[in-house]
């Protein structure tokens, strides 16, 4: 009984994370079986294309963050001075 109880109070977590439309993209009737089905173990939060588009939208954030980074040791005379600069 506890554990149910446990499953309910998530599943109400996560429907209430998900944006509502119930479009039925992710192939569940609605957003709160999708919910249902990612705490039972049968789907992931990402067969919701909205959560896909903003996880792919962050990982693009991160991405272009990497590569503003510089390596370590780099100076900028050495940066300016390399081959690949003057190509």
């Amino acid at each position: 009984m506890l554990k149910a109880m446990i499953m309910l109070e998530e599943i109400e977590q996560l429907s209430e994370s998900l944006p509502g439309l119930d479009c039925g993209s992710c192939g569940a009737p609605s957003c709160r079986a999708l919910a249902e089905d990612i705490i039972r173990g049968s789907a992931v939060e990402t067969d919701c294309i909205f959560k896909l588009r903003e996880t792919v939208r962050d990982l693009a954030g991160q991405l272009l963050a990497l590569e503003q980074l510089e390596p370590p040791g780099l100076d900028k005379e050495e940066k300016q001075e390399s081959p690949q600069s003057e190509a």
